[in-house]
């Protein structure tokens, strides 16, 4: 195959500047008060997810707030960090 080059995760990540040690966090959402526990549900089962698959969560986030607009500030927040490569 001519003209191509193959790069591991690893250099392709060197190269776009992803640091090498990346957090794990966990996020979820409700849009009102009164499903509140079901944003516990949520959480629970994610960090069951993550302890099952062996994942280590450094930090776990959770919002109430339409899905419907971007008034969210812990979303806008991790969305932020992830485009700054933290």
């Amino acid at each position: 195959v001519a003209n191509r080059r193959y790069y591991t995760e690893e250099q392709l990540n060197r190269l776009l500047g992803v640091p090498e040690q990346r957090k794990n966090v966990a996020y979820a959402r409700v849009s009102s008060q009164g499903q509140k526990n079901n944003l516990k549900n949520q959480m629970d089962f994610i960090t069951q997810y993550c302890n099952a698959k062996g994942i280590i969560l450094d930090e776990r986030i959770s919002d109430i707030g339409s899905g419907l607009n971007y008034r969210r500030p812990k979303w806008n927040k991790l969305l932020q960090d992830v485009e700054d490569k933290k």
